[in-house]
């Protein structure tokens, strides 16, 4: 992922209207009682609440088009120490949500590719298996008729076959036909998977996903460039305005 498309990310779980709601009712419940009066009024709706809620965020934001990977998030109440430590712990709140979103989507996404691959294993097995009986089958009704005529040798050679041509089974004589039964059915003891064209690597590569560990402490996700501060001057009321009026 491109720094662009992981701030993209970011920017839209810093901007989600529900993921404020969430940040603010973890506010509510904590009912402060520095806080919960300049956030909650009892004589408007919850709904009310949260619309002036979310009107005290403000943001300047490059935009989704912008090559620029900034965002500035602002928070206003009339006590602005507690505004500023409001805005640090929505910050701290977002960052971590984001982060729990992305384990938990990284763990799904390697989920998903091991149920592929073992889906894929046992495909393999199945098929290898469903040719192996057929051939022992095979095996077995080719002996049983070289039996019948007492061919325990092959009845043919090299020299006498010509290109291309296939004869009958039963030529190979039961004695070969028989030893090549006894190999087939003694796979099981050696380990069959070794037998599959493909699987071996495919078992390594599901051993190899399955014992690798992610160092998530080291995964970066993205930078705060720096924590909310109360303005040294104040944002209102606007002295020039007052004047004027």
């Amino acid at each position: 992922m491109t720094v662009e498309q992981a701030f993209k990310d970011v920017r839209a779980q810093a901007l989600s209207g529900s993921l404020l709601r969430e940040f603010y009712n973890l506010l509510l419940s904590e009912k402060d009682p520095q806080l919960l009066p300049l956030i909650f009024n009892e004589k408007i709706s919850p709904e009310q609440n949260f619309s002036k809620f979310t009107e005290r965020f403000s943001s300047v934001d490059p935009g989704a088009k912008q090559n620029d990977v900034f965002l500035r998030l602002k928070f206003e109440l009339s006590d602005a120490a507690l505004a500023s430590a409001v805005l640090n712990r929505y910050s701290d709140f977002m960052l971590q949500k984001h982060r729990d979103e992305t384990r938990e989507a990284v763990s799904m996404r390697i989920e998903a590719k091991l149920d592929q691959w073992r889906i894929q294993v046992d495909e393999m097995r199945t098929k290898y298996l469903a040719e192996k009986e057929r051939r022992l089958l095979t095996l077995e009704e080719a002996a049983a008729v070289a039996a019948s005529i007492n061919q325990q040798r092959p009845l043919y050679d090299a020299e006498r076959v010509s290109v291309g041509a296939q004869p009958p089974l039963y030529m190979m004589g039961e004695k070969a036909l028989r030893s090549e039964i006894t190999q087939l059915k003694g796979r099981a003891q050696r380990g069959e998977d070794a037998y599959i064209a493909g699987l071996p690597e495919l078992l390594w590569k599901i051993k190899t996903v399955e014992e690798t560990q992610i160092a998530w402490n080291r995964v970066k996700y993205i930078q705060l460039d720096q924590s909310a501060i109360v303005p040294l001057s104040p944002i209102k009321p606007r002295k020039l305005l007052v004047l004027a009026l």
